[in-house]
This record gives C-alpha cells, sequence and structure tokens, in this order.
C-alpha cells in the first residue's frame, strides 16, 4: 500500500474527530446531559461551522484513501466556503466572547485571551488559502489542510481535563504535529517540507501567542480590536 494510500491520513482525521468530541464534549455535544450554562446563538453556528469542517475533512481524506478523487475535487469548492465562513465567524465570536468578559469584569483576562482565538483563525485562513492555490500539488495540498485543522485544534485540546494544565496541552498539541514528519520520514525516508517547517512554525506561532498575551503592545491592540467605537 503506497503512503497515498495509507493509513496515515484517515488516521489523524480519526484521532482529530475524538480530540474534538473529547474536547467540546461537555460544554457542546452533549451540554444536554450536563450543567453546561447556555451558549449564545452565534456561538452555535460557529460551534456547527467548525463541526461541518471537521466532518468535511474527514469525508475528504476516506475519499481520497478509497480513489475517489473525482467526488473529492467535487467538495472541494464546498470546502472553500465553509473555510471562509469559518474565519468570519471566528473572528466575530472571538471579539464578542472578549467584550462579554470584560463587560463581567474580567478584562484584563478577557485582552490576553483574545489573542489565542484571533491567531488561531489567522493560521487557519493562511494555511487554507495555501492549501488551496497548490492543490494541484497533492502532499503538499493535503499536509497543508492537515496542518489549517490542527492550527484550530488547541480550542479542543484546551478542554480536554486529563492533560492536567498547560505542560499535557502543549505535549499533545506537539504530538499532534509532530506526526506528520515521523510519517514522512518512515513512508518517504525524508519529511515533507511542509509537515517539518510548517509545523514548526505553527507551533511556535501557537506558542508564541501566549507569551505575547501579556505583553503591552497586544494589550493595546486588543484594547482597540474590542472597541465598539
Amino acid at each position: 500500500m503506497t503512503p497515498a494510500r495509507g493509513w496515515f491520513f484517515p488516521g489523524m482525521a480519526v484521532a482529530i474527530v475524538l480530540t474534538v468530541l473529547v474536547g467540546f464534549g461537555p460544554t457542546y455535544y452533549f451540554r444536554t446531559f450536563t450543567d453546561a450554562s447556555a451558549l449564545p446563538r452565534l456561538t452555535h453556528v460557529h460551534g456547527l461551522a467548525f463541526t461541518a469542517w471537521v466532518l468535511l475533512l474527514t469525508t475528504q481524506v476516506f475519499l481520497v484513501a478509497g480513489g475517489r478523487r473525482d467526488i473529492h475535487r467535487r467538495l472541494g469548492a464546498v470546502g472553500g466556503a465553509l473555510a471562509l465562513m469559518m474565519v468570519g465567524l471566528g473572528v466575530l465570536v472571538a471579539l464578542a466572547t472578549a467584550r462579554r468578559d470584560i463587560a463581567a469584569g474580567q478584562r484584563d483576562d478577557a485582552l490576553g485571551f483574545l489573542i489565542i482565538p484571533l491567531g488561531d483563525i489567522l493560521a487557519f485562513a493562511a494555511l487554507v488559502a495555501g492549501a488551496l492555490a497548490l492543490r494541484a500539488r497533492r502532499e503538499t495540498h493535503r499536509r497543508l489542510m492537515l496542518l489549517a485543522t490542527l492550527a484550530i485544534l488547541p480550542a479542543a485540546i484546551g478542554r480536554i481535563p486529563w492533560l492536567g494544565g498547560t505542560g499535557g496541552i502543549i505535549v499533545y498539541f506537539l504530538a499532534m504535529i509532530a506526526a506528520a514528519p515521523v510519517y514522512d520520514w518512515r513512508a518517504r525516508g525524508r519529511p515533507h517540507p511542509v509537515s517539518l517547517w510548517g509545523g514548526i512554525g505553527v507551533f511556535l506561532f501557537a506558542l508564541g501567542r501566549f507569551l505575547a498575551s501579556e505583553s503591552a503592545w497586544w494589550r493595546a491592540i486588543a484594547t482597540r480590536l474590542v472597541s465598539e467605537g
């Protein structure tokens, strides 16, 4: 079985689905059975769009694994439109959440945290745009799409209770990113440049946002972003 039809990308898709399910289960998917508080309507739409993305990614991966590239290509336009919707929703929800937390007296935490969801959606948008532009280069395209989805995964990873805090979250996220270059090394004899350098970039960008969240320059930017004008 060739790497293109191998286990790695379907396996990663399943791992992403399980991560999202475990992370958001108590507060979103299974909230009927928990004591989770009510969610704003915009957050529901946001959750549905991001869930649709994960399911579409999984469908696309299994279509390629099954040799149905014809259907995969036709669904590509759906993926592009959905990604555009997600970017808009991601920004709106991030700003709305920050404003709501500020109104509740949590200004410092809200301004600092805002860099996380906005950074996630910025990385997602850039990687999806690159994947769509390079869709004729199959191996580059699929790795960029995987990285784009991993870039927005910290929101789910951070909600997994048994990870035990920041250290566990970082290790889990790093393991998900490192999986692609390790697979490439075993299957191809060397990591694909997107897997290696793209993965390093996504991880460092995520880590850098945590370090920058308390900086004066970010707080000045965040204050302007959440301002009603």
